[in-house]
């Protein structure tokens, strides 16, 4: 019953849910892998423009990409996925979907979205070396 009852609640008043961030959802937590930052972000646009409803995906600065889905009632989300080193071979993939709801809540959207492009990412995980032909 009370699981319930915080499950309906995070559905309602979450709108901004951060990994590692986010106290409503203590489960959703960064990617981390043991290759460089670059490599852990190409492979992070590859399965950001394969996401269905990801649209308009554009890199606002090094390593920081930035993509657009539509939320519950047709609300607008924002959706950043932000690579940064995490020592000298390894690196961190923090994710944050923001939506625009006109109930408070996202109804859980952020998470299951999340969520999705964690499963996507870890199905078929980046490669330690670069791809042939791949610019450095």
């Amino acid at each position: 019953m009370w699981l319930l009852l915080l499950t309906a609640c995070r559905a309602l008043t979450v709108a901004d849910v951060t990994t590692g961030e986010s106290e409503a959802y203590p489960e959703l937590r960064s990617i981390h892998q043991p290759i460089p930052a670059r490599l852990l972000f190409r492979h992070a646009q590859e399965v950001a423009a394969a996401r269905p409803g990801w649209t308009g995906c554009e890199e606002l600065e090094p390593r920081h990409l930035r993509c657009q889905a539509e939320g519950p009632l047709g609300a607008p989300a924002t959706i950043d996925l932000l690579a940064t080193p995490a020592g000298l071979t390894a690196s961190r993939l923090q994710l944050r979907v923001k939506t625009e709801s006109p109930i408070g809540g996202d109804l859980g959207f952020g998470a299951r979205e999340i969520q999705g492009f964690e499963a996507a990412f870890l199905e078929a995980p980046p490669s330690r070396t670069l791809r042939r032909g791949a610019p450095e």
